[in-house]
């Protein structure tokens, strides 16, 4: 059973919980991790006015450069289609009891 079929919106996660706890608690861990990507912040005219780290790094695009962070991307589908945010996310599996 892939429990992510039964889960089309936010309270979706509450309801399934008390049910299958262990696998929403999975699904939204890995929701998580996966909401993880490398993000554009802003387009830069030269490599050098970026910042280039663990987290930040440099793409040319065209005849520019774009700045891109790796962070949670707001476009992933637990925070768009489920309408979690960051924070939230973070909150209900820290607080998640599985029994």
């Amino acid at each position: 059973m892939n429990i992510a079929d039964f889960i089309k919106e936010k309270k979706d996660i509450f309801n399934l919980k008390t049910k299958f706890p262990k696998l929403i608690l999975n699904f939204l861990k890995k929701s998580y991790e996966e909401s993880f990507d490398w993000v554009p912040i802003k387009k830069l005219s030269k490599r050098t006015q970026g910042i280039e780290n663990e987290t930040h790094r440099i793409e040319k695009d065209g005849n520019n450069f774009v700045q891109l962070e790796y962070r949670e991307d707001l476009n992933k589908d637990i925070y768009k289609k489920l309408k979690f945010n960051p924070e939230e996310l973070k909150a209900v599996i820290e607080n998640f009891k599985v029994m």
